[in-house]
């Protein structure tokens, strides 16, 4: 296993925080074998953060599997209500990323405080290299606490 240090020391931790909606397809050819390739890769526990957004795909059904396996800091929020998510307005960018962050502070606001020294967001539909964290932790130094 690969350990990964931040500049000065080894990191121990890693929270990777996501939101997902209609993203079943994504979730099941790449996040899930992804993650479970990062934790047999890399020497640090991850924990999970995902809130889940009335999909209606099967998204809701993976991440619950997904999660059953993780530890207990690990956390599943779904969301109850069709009006969690509302592409409110004359369809702008503002609106959808208004939302957007809504729903991403609601996911921070419930979670934190981290016991982490990292945390990692990962944007639905955004692929990445299994050596990432890797490269990544070369070029950082021990002032930084988040990725995206």
């Amino acid at each position: 296993m690969v350990s990964l240090y931040d500049g000065t020391a080894k990191v121990q931790e890693i929270s990777v925080m996501c939101m997902f909606r209609n993203d079943a397809s994504y979730i099941e050819t790449f996040f899930v074998p992804a993650m479970e390739n990062m934790e047999k890769q890399y020497d640090v526990v991850f924990n999970y953060y995902v809130i889940e957004n009335n999909s209606t795909d099967n998204t809701r059904e993976l991440l619950k599997a997904f999660f059953k396996e993780k530890s207990s800091k690990s956390k599943l929020l779904l969301f109850q209500l069709k009006t969690d998510f509302q592409n409110i307005g004359n369809g702008k960018n503002y609106e959808r990323l208004h939302n957007l962050a809504n729903i991403r502070n609601r996911l921070v606001n419930t979670v934190t405080p981290l016991n982490s020294e990292w945390c990692l967001f990962v944007d639905s539909n955004i692929y990445f290299k299994p050596t990432i964290l890797e490269e990544m932790f070369q070029h950082v130094s021990s002032d930084i606490g988040m990725m995206t």
